[in-house]
């Protein structure tokens, strides 16, 4: 049911999106920006669930708002803002593959290599800086495009502003972790900033736009921060133990880039010292092949770090439910009945 749900909104976020594109996208000034322009939209339509902006529809709706096609065109900046950090961490992880295909910069290096371009991969990691960078200017005029009124437009681009600012504090933390001994409360910290603050947005614009009342808005603010933290968790428990076909990325590709996720975090707490020789070969090898995954996951099953994991993924997810429990009748039913399902949708989620 809750399938069907996030479907139609899932819909009506795809039809503005395309709009978007087409009307952003379209102009051409060279064979290069027209291969760039392709790229983003392609990058854009091709998958993604539209968790961000149908979390934010949702609660736009289910909070009173009234100019639903409006607030979609703003909705559709979480969107564009996510994806926007999706080139960039492509580039910094060196990652490949993202939705099943190439990803961006491996795209455009491919283009120039066919075209005899100099210096082929530098100019492809540069036109992903650029399409990061573009995508995240292209947000704003998501919220120019909308028919509020200027002071609710202008508080929007304060909040892409402070969220923008958090993911990249975030993605830096991230960078500095890498070289460091990793704590649970570190790996928190970088989820709430990288992942969650997304979430945050979208249902801090939400509640503002439908004029909420505070003592609601606030518990909404903390559910999108909790359900924020669940998936992420969950998207790292699939990074190892889904499917490639589902997930559209090698599931290699996590323990290659030496990830410190939560799995990896406790693996190495509970790990014995033949476990933790086993992983530190392992971990960061750009070499990586199935029989050491298989190795890895072994390791994180008999340890408990997967089940440790999964239930703190659970915690999040039942924190969410919980959270939103006293809004039962102060927010519009069907909302708050699909709000309270979609915790549960996020952990059970297999890409």
């Amino acid at each position: 049911m809750i399938k069907l749900k996030l479907l139609k909104y899932q819909t009506m976020v795809n039809k503005q999106l395309k709009g978007f594109i087409r009307k952003y996208m379209s102009n051409h000034h060279s064979e290069w920006d027209k291969k760039f322009n392709i790229g983003i939209s392609d990058f854009l339509l091709n998958g993604g669930k539209r968790l961000r902006p149908v979390l934010a529809t949702i609660i736009y709706e289910g909070t009173g708002g009234k100019d639903l096609d409006s607030f979609i065109r703003i909705a559709l900046s979480a969107e564009i803002l996510h994806n926007s950090t999706l080139f960039h961490d492509d580039l910094i992880d060196e990652s490949d593959m993202r939705r099943g295909r190439s990803s961006f910069h491996k795209m455009f290096e491919t283009w120039f290599e066919e075209n005899q371009i100099k210096n082929a991969e530098k100019e492809a990691e540069a036109m992903a800086i650029l399409a990061g960078d573009y995508l995240n200017f292209l947000s704003l005029q998501c919220v120019l495009d909308s028919d509020f009124s200027d002071d609710k437009k202008l508080y929007v681009i304060k909040v892409i502003r402070e969220t923008s600012e958090t993911v990249i504090k975030g993605q830096i933390l991230d960078d500095e972790l890498e070289s460091l001994d990793v704590q649970e409360s570190d790996y928190i910290k970088l989820i709430e900033m990288k992942t969650a603050s997304v979430f945050e947005y979208a249902t801090q614009v939400a509640t503002a736009l439908s004029d909420t009342k505070h003592e609601i808005a606030t518990v909404l603010w903390k559910y999108a921060k909790n359900i924020g933290c669940a998936f992420q968790i969950q998207d790292d428990i699939l990074g190892v133990f889904g499917k490639q076909s589902e997930l559209g990325k090698p599931v290699t590709s996590d323990l290659a880039e030496g990830k410190k996720t939560m799995l990896i975090i406790k693996a190495y707490e509970l790990a014995n010292v033949s476990q933790k020789a086993v992983l530190n070969k392992i971990l960061g090898n750009k070499k990586i092949t199935q029989n050491d995954v298989e190795k890895v996951k072994q390791i994180l099953r008999n340890t408990g770090a997967l089940t440790y994991s999964k239930n703190l993924a659970n915690k999040y997810a039942n924190d969410a439910i919980e959270l939103l429990k006293p809004l039962k009748g102060r927010i519009k039913d069907d909302a708050y009945n699909i709000l309270g399902k979609l915790p549960t949708f996020i952990i059970n989620r297999k890409f």
